[in-house]
């Protein structure tokens, strides 16, 4: 990710509820955030 961002260009990640209602966030996004294990995420 640079430091200045297109707003032209938006990325889009999709991922799956498993049957335990869990969401994995996608390995980029992950990266692009610096999460951590323990870390919360806010849907909106």
């Amino acid at each position: 990710m640079t430091s200045t961002p297109d707003k032209t260009k938006t990325d889009v990640y999709f991922s799956t509820m498993s049957s335990k209602k869990q969401v994995t966030i996608p390995m980029k996004v992950r990266e692009v955030l610096g999460a951590e294990p323990g870390d919360q995420a806010m849907f909106v």
